[in-house]
């Protein structure tokens, strides 16, 4: 009885307010997409972000892009863990070609 409860109220309840968040994140998004154009042409140097971690970004603005499309939070925090892990992806083949090119240095 209680989970027919509790399903019925988040059922009732997660549409809302999904409706909600993607108005705040619509907006959010706009002033983030001002932001990333007034940065074009800046590099991560300029940010003092350490060499080891300046990779390949890409792949992750395309994936974070699709957050408008999530229809729950459930696709969104999934969204988010497979954009961490491209990152975390992104970072050590960086760091495992960075080693590479040091070897083949010395």
């Amino acid at each position: 009885m209680r989970q027919a409860v509790e399903s019925w109220v988040v059922a009732s309840i997660s549409s809302p307010l999904l409706r909600a968040l993607r108005l705040q994140l619509s907006k959010e998004s706009q002033a983030f997409e001002v932001c990333l154009e007034e940065l074009q042409g800046v590099h991560f140097a300029d940010f003092g972000v350490k060499p080891v971690f300046q990779c390949d970004v890409m792949p992750v603005i395309g994936q974070l892009s699709r957050l408008p499309r999530c229809r729950t939070a459930l696709e969104a925090l999934q969204l988010f863990r497979d954009a961490v892990r491209t990152v975390t992806d992104s970072v050590q083949a960086h760091v495992e070609s960075m080693d590479r090119d040091t070897s083949e240095i010395l």
